[in-house]
């Protein structure tokens, strides 16, 4: 079971603000953090999967410095703010601990010019580059200024050259700032206060404003450098999935605060993902954009009276344009998986998805419906499109938002093998596949019936094959509505190893739903069929006599022990591919026609060859071992 999330949090924002510097016409630029104990720290942590990392970060003199590398700013600037509140210091009253970090909170900073509470709840956010809002008009552009007052000119330093207790924030890229010059200011830093807080983003965040767009450096390698000059402790984050339970929560939260709530029939997963969708270009679903998304709903819906959203109300603020809907297909986050033939498969594929469907429907009406997941048999010869068809289910019931999104992983679908069920060691298997089955949603688990087989374990591995399949059953028999478990595995005439699979374990065999036979595709019609859409797709184009060339290569590879079905169609492409490629070479001609035109000539040695290396394979297997190229002449005997 899911441990029960509070009903609050209580930072999910970062504002930013301007702190006026000596009363004068100068400002810092920082972020206003609400008071906050241990207690609520924690608290908030525990809702934030993607904020994990945070707790690993050591706050003490020894460690002065922590490295955030987080995908978005908003997010690294949400993860300083839990740190420095973490570490205390930002406060100057007894918030926290202060004996638990040997620091003195009463003293903001040494320098008697400052304001004793200059920083006061706040974490100020430092570029290195002196910006025209951190001075007056008087200022010189240096490191220092002039400040007169009542006649007397008075050199103040710029307010990161004060030693404080207080954290800061030093925001990376620096603009103009050379490696050497940033490990000077953060050895400087580092000396002068109790805790620096480098902000970065990741090194493969494809840029989307100026934040990450002027960084080009290694963020790995400055992350390392000042790991191991400043002792420092390095946090990389990810922002959570657009319907993870973190968004769930603060999408509810907001509402609640404004009176608001969505009907049975809007379910936050959907107005989360069309989020995600109509903000693409600012990041999706992040707490600034959740924010913005229900102010709108309370400038449309608010009354100061308990609403109701219905899907047409919820949805309307996240409607693109009519220009988008001339060209809906833009809108497509990746292409439709294929599965070729198969239209038996398909009808009882689109059946799971639709059951899944009327239950769901069920639910909102608070009707009986199932409560139990769905678990599927794929059986069928190798190459007859299981893991497509496993791809392809998990594509349609994305788009029906069919599935559980309530987990900080990076896809939803998730393919292992049954031998990396089995755990090294007698014990660890149960808590392997336990955690597997609390992280994922769709779960493929390819060649199940390795579980059944013995394996590196040698005679004791029925040991590792009954713990593994017993805790499946339980996990299966607690499987919840908006969860798939797949197992897939060669079955048919011969060696129809998924029936020992189940015949191992009977409670096992009982808690399919569903079993899918995959029958091999036919060298006549579907086997043509994709060698043709997979050089399509290529964009290549194929001799006219290419059908009479391919149907007797199929129908000789049918007949063979080792037919792969539709895996012998991307291996003739290939084959084809390679002989073209050595042609072209040899002719040097690289012209755009001749790359995407494939020869009879190309076709015909393309088989020949594969043939060739069939028979060679089936020679070899026939020798004694060690006898090699020096086996004896049919006429000769042994002396």
């Amino acid at each position: 079971m899911k441990k029960s999330l509070p009903k609050q949090l209580n930072m999910p924002f970062v504002e930013q603000v301007n702190i006026p510097f000596q009363k004068i016409h100068a400002s810092i630029p920082a972020l206003q953090l609400p008071p906050m104990n241990e207690e609520m720290i924690d608290a908030d942590l525990d809702l934030a999967p993607h904020l994990k990392p945070l707790r690993n970060l050591r706050l003490d003199k020894s460690h002065a410095c922590c490295v955030i590398r987080s995908e978005t700013k908003e997010l690294g600037l949400l993860a300083a703010a839990y740190v420095a509140a973490r570490h205390g210091a930002v406060y100057l009253d007894t918030l926290l601990d202060a004996e638990d970090y040997n620091l003195d909170r009463t003293v903001a900073c040494e320098c008697p010019h400052c304001d004793p509470v200059f920083f006061q709840n706040t974490l100020p956010i430092y570029s290195m580059k002196t910006h025209p809002s951190f001075f007056d008009e008087e200022s010189e552009p240096s490191d220092n200024y002039m400040l007169t007052k009542q006649g007397e000119k008075i050199r103040l330093p710029h307010w990161s050259q004060l030693p404080c207790e207080h954290p800061l924030i030093l925001l990376l890229p620096c603009p103009d700032a050379s490696d050497s010059e940033l490990m000077e200011e953060l050895n400087r830093q580092t000396a002068m206060r109790s805790l620096t807080l480098v902000v970065m983003p990741l090194t493969n965040w494809q840029p989307r404003d100026s934040f990450f767009s002027a960084f080009e450096s290694n963020t790995v390698r400055i992350a390392n450098e000042l790991q191991f000059s400043f002792a420092a402790d390095v946090a990389t984050l990810h922002l959570p999935k657009p319907a993870s339970q973190y968004n769930k929560l603060l999408l509810k939260q907001l509402l609640e605060e404004r009176n608001l709530s969505l009907d049975a029939d809007c379910r936050p997963e959907t107005v989360l993902k069309r989020l995600e969708s109509f903000r693409a270009k600012s990041y999706g679903v992040t707490n600034t954009n959740l924010l913005k998304y229900v102010r709108l709903l309370d400038h449309l819906y608010g009354n100061h009276h308990p609403l109701v959203l219905t899907r047409q109300q919820a949805l309307k603020p996240l409607t693109l344009t009519s220009n988008q809907k001339k060209s809906p297909k833009k809108r497509t986050a990746r292409p439709e998986i294929q599965l070729y033939g198969c239209e038996n498969v398909k009808r009882q594929l689109r059946s799971v998805v639709d059951t899944m469907r009327i239950d769901q429907e069920r639910r909102a009406k608070e009707l009986p419906a199932s409560q139990h997941g769905q678990v599927l048999l794929f059986a069928g010869a190798p190459g007859t499109g299981k893991t497509t068809a496993a791809r392809m289910l998990h594509q349609w019931l994305e788009k029906e938002d069919l599935l559980d999104d309530g987990f900080d992983t990076f896809s939803d679908y998730h393919q292992v093998s049954g031998a990396q069920l089995k755990a090294p060691f007698v014990g660890q298997t149960a808590p392997l596949i336990h955690n597997l089955f609390e992280s994922h949603a769709f779960i493929f688990i390819d060649e199940a019936y390795a579980l059944a087989e013995s394996g590196q374990h040698g005679a004791n591995n029925d040991h590792f094959a009954q713990e593994a399949m017993g805790q499946l059953c339980i996990e299966l028999e607690n499987l919840p509505a908006n969860h798939v478990v797949i197992f897939a595995g060669y079955g048919g005439d011969h060696d129809n190893r998924m029936r020992s699979f189940l015949n191992a374990n009977p409670g096992l065999a009982s808690r399919i739903t569903h079993t899918i036979q995959f029958d091999p595709y036919s060298p006549e019609k579907e086997l043509p069929q994709i060698f043709f859409t997979l050089a399509e797709e290529r964009g290549l184009k194929l001799p006219a006599p290419w059908r009479s060339m391919v149907v007797p290569y199929f129908q000789h590879r049918a007949r063979q022990e080792d037919f792969g079905s539709g895996r012998e169609a991307r291996r003739l492409l290939e084959s084809c591919l390679t002989v073209q490629a050595h042609r072209l070479v040899k002719e040097m001609n690289f012209h755009t026609a001749s790359l995407n035109q494939l020869t009879e000539g190309d076709l015909r040695r393309a088989v020949e060859d594969l043939e060739s290396g069939f028979r060679a394979l089936e020679e070899q297997s026939t020798l004694p071992c060690g006898l090699g190229h020096n086996r004896p002449a049919p006429d000769q005997t042994e002396a």
